[in-house]
């Protein structure tokens, strides 16, 4: 099931969480705000950004469909190239392994499995839990990265090419 949006004004397309911006929306009609589309379904809705009602569909167009299908082929590269990426290390691995004899005993479980590296008892896994909580600690007290640079930005705390180089983006990205 392919869940897709298709923001025009961000210049944004998801499929499944996955999202590109650097896609043309110059063939998408001035007046759409978003597209949200279920391959599962066949259904979807257009959100305009005029006095437009909103649309129910049952179809997309050839237009919306490249948006898509273009977003869906950067995903399916950019899986290829994480997976080559983990197979390279792990390649590089069994040949330091082999190359020194060496064999660690015990592995860091997968980020997947982060509960369970609460059981992990290893000097080296608590170092990674300690790091672990301070990010979280950060994160609560803080907030993101972002939330922390854009109080500095409205602080006037950056050099003037940064601020320069913030401000553009800011100005390409509206917050609505």
């Amino acid at each position: 099931m392919a869940i897709t949006t298709i923001f025009k004004k961000d210049g944004t397309v998801t499929v499944d969480g996955f999202f590109t911006t650097d896609q043309d929306f110059s063939k998408i009609a001035s007046n759409i705000h978003a597209i949200q589309w279920n391959t599962s379904t066949n259904k979807g809705t257009i959100e305009y950004n005029d006095d437009t009602a909103n649309e129910d569909i049952t179809s997309i167009d050839s237009d919306m469909q490249k948006l898509i299908d273009d977003c869906q082929a950067t995903k399916t590269a950019s899986e290829a190239a994480d997976a080559k990426v983990i197979s390279d290390a792990a390649n590089e691995k069994t040949a330091l392994e082999s190359t020194y004899s060496w064999k660690r005993e015990q592995e860091y479980p997968p980020i997947s499995e982060q509960s369970s590296a609460l059981t992990y008892k290893d000097e080296t896994s608590e170092d990674f839990l300690d790091h672990l909580l301070m990010e979280v600690q950060l994160h609560v007290k803080y907030g993101t990265m972002g939330d922390m640079l854009d109080k500095l930005y409205h602080a006037g705390k950056f050099n003037s090419d940064m601020t320069a180089k913030l401000k553009a983006v800011k100005d390409k990205y509206p917050k609505s």
